[in-house]
């Protein structure tokens, strides 16, 4: 959250930048410092925000205008007085706006696209993480000074993006799609390697890599039932596994006790795309400009 008032206006030298754009850029942080106090309109006055913000910073640059003095950026009491600093958390702060939108919608469609769009300023966040070429070793510590921060917070988002096309798929024709549910899963295994242990991210881990592997055994050959039971074997003792996944391993090890009579065995190792691979394949290019409208 970010901390303290900051009046652009008289920071500026007179003659530089024109008055109203700083007045401007001045009353929307005032507006999305009050949004993060009560915790309403975060996503409105955070873009607001973003736009004069980035006009201004602009303007400064067009002119060449003189600062009276440096602010400080202050966020969760650490400051700094770069003008990057500010802007990557005001463009994280609307991305998790947009995760916390997504977690409480129930529409699936509206769900995906809020999820689309914390993948869209998550991206413009590391975006301005890679122009910060300064290194302050008092601030580098924190987390959105983490390269592996950003890319949690890309690749979580993507998961769910993904997750959330595939239950849309199951609403709208009865059956997961299989390509949704796979980069779910391969998504979500990047997150929960880039950053600290989080439990939550592990739980939708376990779900999604178990329903990959049922769409998996599923395109296997009835008469492969030994290895199916096998994979999906994995799963059964392990909390939170799927109902689906359970009901499919006892009923294919019902059928490999009675009919096949095979060995409960497989050498298929279910592994996601390299995370290269996976960043190549995002939902939402990097470098896209942020929203200006």
């Amino acid at each position: 959250m970010a901390d303290g008032e900051i009046l652009f206006e008289k920071i500026i030298q007179d003659g530089y930048v024109d008055t109203g754009i700083s007045i401007e850029a001045s009353q929307h942080r005032r507006e999305l410092l009050e949004s993060l106090q009560t915790k309403q309109g975060v996503l409105d006055t955070g873009k607001a925000y973003l736009r004069s913000f980035i006009l201004l910073c602009d303007e400064i640059k067009d002119s060449n205008a003189k600062l009276r003095s440096q602010p400080l950026f202050l966020w969760a009491k650490q400051g700094s007085s770069s003008w990057l600093y500010e802007r990557m958390n005001v463009e994280r702060t609307i991305a998790d706006a947009y995760t916390s939108a997504a977690e409480t919608e129930t529409d699936l469609k509206e769900k995906r696209t809020f999820y689309a769009a914390a993948i869209e300023y998550s991206l413009h966040a590391f975006d301005t993480f890679v122009k910060t070429t300064w290194e302050d070793a008092s601030m580098t510590f924190l987390p959105i000074f983490q390269d592996r921060f950003h890319m949690y917070h890309i690749a979580r988002n993507t998961a769910m993006h993904y997750k959330t096309m595939n239950e849309f798929a199951v609403v709208q024709n009865g059956q997961n799609n299989k390509t949704c549910l796979r980069k779910a899963f391969e998504y979500m295994d990047a997150a929960a390697n880039l950053w600290m242990e989080d439990k939550s991210t592990n739980k939708l881990l376990h779900e999604l890599k178990a329903m990959h592997t049922l769409e998996i055994v599923n395109d296997m050959p009835l008469d492969a039932c030994g290895e199916k039971t096998a994979l999906l074997g994995k799963y059964v003792s392990i909390p939170g596994t799927p109902d689906a996944v359970l009901a499919a391993h006892r009923l294919l090890k019902q059928q490999n006790e009675n009919v096949y009579f095979q060995p409960e065995e497989t050498d298929v190792v279910i592994s996601p795309l390299s995370l290269k691979e996976l960043f190549h394949t995002l939902p939402v290019k990097i470098g896209g400009k942020a929203e200006t409208t």
